[in-house]
């Protein structure tokens, strides 16, 4: 009779036992639903991510082509500026060419006058 006794305490154990594991596995998985729901929840109520990506890359590719336009820009300053210092160039020269051309006048009409 002991045997029968010893058997349904062991048995009874086993059984709290697993009944403790039962109810720890429903407790996780009840915490785990509650996460997922709130996660599910948060995305749910988040707004479309696609318009501020589009935007995101209308705003890139915009950035993009102001760099070109600067880059454009620079080289056509640095080509300004050589044609800048070109004109200044020719123009000095053509007051030099003046000069000489008013001097040679003046030369041209004193030996005429003093020739005359």
């Amino acid at each position: 009779m002991n045997d029968g006794v010893a058997t349904n305490k062991s048995t009874a154990s086993l059984l709290r036992e697993y009944q403790g594991e039962i109810d720890s596995l429903t407790t996780r998985a009840k915490g785990s639903e509650m996460a997922f729901l709130a996660l599910y929840k948060a995305l749910y109520e988040a707004p479309d991510p696609v318009h501020e990506l589009r935007a995101a890359a209308a705003e890139r590719a915009a950035a993009a082509e102001l760099r070109d336009e600067r880059a454009m820009n620079a080289e056509r300053s640095a080509t300004a500026k050589k044609y800048e210092a070109r004109i200044a160039e020719l123009e000095r020269q053509l007051q030099r060419e003046g000069e000489r051309a008013a001097e040679e006048r003046a030369q041209r009409w004193r030996r005429s006058r003093y020739s005359g």
